[in-house]
């Protein structure tokens, strides 16, 4: 039987990103149950859904996202809460993303 099984994105807090709940990252990890509260003076940036190991998905039991699909996703989907302008990163081969 196939169902939908909610996953817990994890939040990465750079410098540049949008501070307390004004961030749309900040709010979605609130409301994802990711995080308890919104800090007023923390920069949430992104909010990362996948398999990278330094920030991975996991299921509302605990268990990786990687163990729930069997594998490592080819993709890292990302929410950006961006307070600053950046520049345009491309990672053409996975040893240059790392």
């Amino acid at each position: 039987e196939k169902s939908v099984v909610p996953v817990r994105p994890s939040v990465q807090n750079y410098a540049w990103g949008i501070r307390g709940l004004d961030s749309r990252v900040a709010r979605f990890a609130l409301e994802s149950g990711v995080i308890d509260e919104v800090n007023p003076d923390m920069p949430y940036a992104e909010l990362w859904i996948g398999t990278h190991p330094k920030g991975p998905s996991t299921l509302t039991d605990g268990s990786t996202l990687e163990s729930a699909v069997g594998s490592q996703l080819p993709f890292l989907f990302k929410v950006l809460s961006c307070g600053k302008t950046l520049s345009i990163q491309a990672h053409p081969c996975k040893s240059l993303a790392k």
